[in-house]
């Protein structure tokens, strides 16, 4: 017997999405079976839904639903859904329960995220406890870029008895969703009524269904619906149900509203211990007024080591001193050396290298650019029998045959696709393949039984088969009509020179990575070398049919800053940080800081020290370029601050005039209500080894403090949330972002749109 179908007939269009349902047939404790799971899915259509996301539960040693297994049933799910013409979309979730190595399986892509996007997670609280770290494990979700939800709140006791808790979670940065059946009171009228308090304070998000099967627990969003429109209001209560859900799907920002801050009650457990409590405080308060209001941050690990910058995983990690390098910087540099950087170590620079571009032979790079191909060395064509310089008969070449004093015999005649031609008298004769000397003898031979002393010259009208095509960065002849591919007939010598002298080649080619195509064989050729260098070794003999392939510019890269010629560059396989600086002119060496330059590679930051590379040669710099890579030089000049975190409007501010904290913090909109202003942090100086504040800008509001801090040119503040316990955790996981958020915020700022 089917259970009964809600209908829902308040004409609301299916466009709502439940983002938390636990529709997926036997795997947790959600719908049983296919056929309740399709069940399920009908009701959901009929209340109004038009997406479900399914979120099984993810509990160690009890639901170990991994990404794959989840994916593998979602679709089989789809599947049968489309086989019943039920028009529901499904996605892939999971309802993670809190555990301390979530965010190491996240990144590894074991447990799923909403809608594997890598954006954001379902996660669930335990119902009557949470871990006294609880804001520390949401923080370091927000570190690494994944935003956590947190399912049913309205449901977790400790919650229910201290808000407070959830304040501060939301703060953080997490979402929540609240359950339908919550506002309905089908989990009591304690739940209700304090759902009601969350909505009405702002710290819940969204609404979703946690449904768990056709009768108990029904994915059904509409009857809570109805009262979030007259809690929030009708617009509110649709964008719970659509717009935020919906860009969560798509893995974008949400822009949620502030939460209302309230008053927490003190119950009379707490009453008993105020004056225990208050004592807490005011020693908590005189040790905090203890510390300076600026303070210089040097993050200690253990014994013998120091924050380092990682060249191969791009972070700031605790690492031995190297013995070579404390050395190398304790020993007295010469007075022109005093301004420089020390340069890296040969071990450092031979890893940048490494990171970039491996060091192959000529065979290793050939066999791997083409894989599968045989490839013959051009040096290697005479050792294989390949040159070949003699004109042979054809398929499509048309002869002109001349019989002395017989005219009515004599006619151009093509060489059909069998080899043969037809010839009056004596009919079909083979061609194909012979010379014409060869060819010549054979006729002559036939017609003398018709002809006495025949007399025959036989030459070659249109040499068809001698053509050879030329493909890549060719420029295109105005009378040129057809494809792109332009075929030419050998003549003369039928060297690779001759094609060239008349192709006219476009000047952005790659000439060093052209090649021939003949048959099955590859033959790289360097045009480069025999144009530019005349390396006749590359000046390779032609056979009819053969394809020149001249490479076109594999790579584009943009170059910014303090560069003759900024902008956007198509440029060659083997680009280097030095070639890229000649396309674009050279550097403004007057205004250029040479120190503080960076290459941006996706979310990778590769500092380059241009004074090392120009002024001394120190080549481990000249790092290979990828396709995309954006090089940034800056102008020593420039005065300039990043504002990130919790301020109203964060970005780029500049400067003239000394400028301290507490202005820059201001011309950003000031504070956020979120904003942790006891603890202002401020990095500054060379990436690789900065130099970190924390500055009290609070006590300097309320007048306790007259000092300023002002700010140098690059310096990134940073405004957080919550007050930073371990700073070695905080600038092992925070700097890496800062120094990003740097080079983006200055390539935005560069007025170039790529």
């Amino acid at each position: 017997m089917r259970p009964e179908i809600f209908l829902f007939s308040r004409g609301t269009a299916i466009k709502m999405i439940d983002l938390h349902c636990h529709i997926l047939p036997g795997i947790d404790d959600g719908a049983g079976s296919l056929s309740e799971s399709i069940e399920m899915c009908r009701i959901a259509v009929n209340d109004g839904i038009s997406k479900v996301v399914c979120v099984p539960h993810h509990v160690v040693g009890k639901y170990n639903n991994n990404r794959e297994k989840i994916t593998r049933c979602v679709e089989k799910l789809q599947a049968s859904l489309n086989d019943e013409d039920i028009p529901l979309t499904l996605y892939p979730g999971c309802e993670i329960r809190l555990d301390l190595n979530l965010v190491e399986n996240i990144k590894t892509g074991e447990l799923m995220t909403m809608n594997d996007s890598g954006r954001y997670i379902t996660l669930e609280l335990p119902n009557e406890a949470l871990p006294q770290n609880i804001e520390e494990i949401i923080s370091s979700f927000i570190f690494v870029g994944i935003v956590p939800i947190i399912g049913h709140p309205e449901r977790n006791q400790v919650i229910r008895n201290n808000p407070g808790v959830i304040y501060r979670l939301v703060g953080l940065g997490a979402l929540t969703q609240l359950t339908s059946a919550s506002l309905t009171g089908l989990f009591g009228s304690e739940i209700k009524k304090f759902s009601i308090f969350l909505l009405k304070h702002k710290l819940a998000h969204m609404l979703m269904t946690d449904a768990h099967s056709s009768k108990r627990r029904r994915p059904v969003l509409s009857e809570g619906l109805e009262i979030l429109k007259e809690i929030v209001g009708e617009k509110a209560a649709m964008e719970m149900v659509e717009a935020i859900p919906e860009k969560i799907l798509n893995g974008e920002d949400i822009d949620v509203k502030y939460p209302v801050p309230f008053k927490e009650k003190s119950s009379g457990k707490m009453k008993k211990y105020f004056s225990l409590i208050f004592l807490c405080v005011f020693i908590g308060f005189i040790f905090a007024c203890a510390h300076p209001v600026i303070r210089e941050i040097s993050p200690q690990g253990e014994k013998g080591t120091q924050l380092r910058w990682d060249r191969e995983t791009h972070r700031w990690v605790f690492k031995a001193e190297p013995p070579a390098r404390k050395a190398l910087q304790e020993s007295r540099l010469p007075s022109f050396a005093q301004a420089v950087p020390v340069p890296p170590l040969k071990k450092e620079a031979d890893r940048l290298i490494e990171l970039q571009k491996r060091t192959l032979t000529k065979e290793e790079y050939l066999r791997a650019k083409f894989k599968g191909k045989e490839i013959v060395l051009p040096e290697d064509l005479s050792k294989n029998g390949e040159i070949e310089v003699k004109y042979k008969i054809g398929i499509d070449d048309i002869l002109n045959i001349y019989i002395w004093n017989h005219e009515d015999l004599s006619r151009d005649v093509p060489i059909r696709s069998d080899g043969n031609v037809s010839l009056p008298l004596i009919g079909d004769i083979h061609a194909a393949g012979l010379e014409i000397p060869e060819f010549k003898t054979i006729i002559e031979k036939k017609y003398d039984e018709y002809i006495e002393h025949p007399q025959i010259t036989v030459t070659c009208k249109v040499p068809t088969s001698l053509q050879v095509s030329v493909v890549g960065a060719v420029e295109k002849p105005e009378t040129y009509v057809g494809p792109a591919t332009m075929t030419y007939t050998l003549r003369g010598d039928r060297t690779l020179m001759s094609i060239l002298s008349v192709v006219e080649i476009r000047p952005d080619a790659d000439l060093e990575e052209s090649y021939i195509i003949r048959g099955d064989k590859i033959i790289p050729v360097n045009l480069k070398a025999l144009l530019e260098d005349g390396d006749t070794s590359q000046n390779v003999i032609l056979q009819p049919q053969d394809t020149l392939v001249i490479a076109e510019p594999l790579k584009e890269i943009v170059l910014l800053g303090e560069v003759k010629s900024p902008g956007r560059y198509k440029t060659k396989r083997k680009t280097t940080v030095l070639d890229a600086l000649s396309r674009a002119g050279g550097i403004n060496s007057k205004n250029a800081n040479l120190h503080m330059a960076y290459l941006a590679r996706g979310n990778d930051i590769l500092p380059i020290n241009f004074k090392m590379l120009l002024d001394y040669g120190n080549m481990s710099q000249n790092i290979l370029l990828n396709d995309g890579d954006v090089i940034y030089i800056p102008n020593i000049n420039e005065n300039k601050t990043f504002v990130i975190g919790e301020v109203n409007v964060p970005g780029v501010r500049y400067f003239t005039d000394p400028m301290d904290l507490r202005e820059a913090i201001s011309f950003c909109g000031g504070f956020r209500e979120t904003a942790n202003r006891s603890q202002v942090v401020v990095v500054r100086g060379d990436p690789q080894k900065p130099e970190v504040y924390a500055v009290n800008v609070l006590k300097m509001m309320e007048g306790k403090s007259l000092e300023r801090f002002y700010l140098e040119k690059g310096d990134t503040v940073y405004v957080a949330r919550t007050a930073i316990a371990d700073w070695n955790v905080f600038l092992s996981q925070m700097l890496p972002t800062l120094t990003t958020t740097r080079v983006i915020q200055t390539i935005l700022n560069a007025g170039f749109n790529p």
